[in-house]
C-alpha cells in the first residue's frame, strides 16, 4: 500500500515537473538577443514577394513568387505602399511595435497599419528576406516571405 502510494506520488510529481518545464525561463547564451532585427533600421526599402502560405488558398502559384512578378511592399520609416503590377491596393502609415507572434510564440517585431491593433503583422528579417506573419495559418492567416529589391538609398538614387 505504501509503495503503491509513493508510486502514485511519484508519477503526479513527475507529471506536474514537466507541465510546468516550458513555462520556466533560464538564462540565454544572449544568441536571439543578438539576431533580433529591430525593424526600423532594416524595413524600409522595396520588398517583392517569393512565397505565400495559407490564407485559405495553399501555396501560392509560381506566377506570383518568381522574379519581378509585381506583388511589392515599400515602407519608408513611417508609411507603406502595398502593390500589385504596379497597381498601389494599400496604403497608408504604420508604426512598430513587439508582441508574441501567434504562429511561433515567440516575441517578434510587428507593424501596427492603420493604427489597427487587433491585427498586427509580426515580422522578422533575416539577410535580405522579410517575412511576415499576419494571423495564424490554421485560422486562414498567411505566412509571406519577400526579397529586398531596393533599399531605401537605392530608392532615393532612382528620384522615388
Amino acid at each position: 500500500m505504501i509503495q503503491n502510494t509513493s508510486m502514485r506520488l511519484c508519477k503526479w510529481l513527475l507529471i506536474v515537473a514537466l507541465s510546468v518545464q516550458p513555462f520556466i525561463s533560464c538564462k540565454k547564451d544572449g544568441t536571439q538577443a543578438k539576431n533580433k532585427v529591430h525593424g526600423l533600421q532594416t524595413l524600409p526599402g522595396a520588398w517583392e514577394l517569393r512565397y505565400m502560405y495559407g490564407g485559405g488558398t495553399g501555396l501560392a502559384v509560381p506566377e506570383k513568387t518568381r522574379s519581378g512578378n509585381g506583388y511589392i511592399k515599400r515602407f519608408t520609416d513611417s508609411v507603406y505602399w502595398f502593390a500589385n503590377e504596379d497597381k498601389v491596393w494599400d496604403s497608408g502609415t504604420y508604426k512598430l511595435t513587439t508582441g508574441i507572434n501567434p504562429e511561433t510564440n515567440v516575441e517578434t517585431d510587428a507593424m501596427i497599419l492603420h493604427g489597427d491593433t487587433l491585427l498586427p503583422r509580426y515580422f522578422q528579417i533575416a539577410d535580405d528576406t522579410l517575412t511576415i506573419y499576419t494571423g495564424i495559418v490554421a485560422a486562414d492567416g498567411t505566412i509571406e516571405k519577400y526579397v529586398r529589391i531596393y533599399t531605401p538609398e537605392d530608392l532615393v538614387k532612382m528620384g522615388d
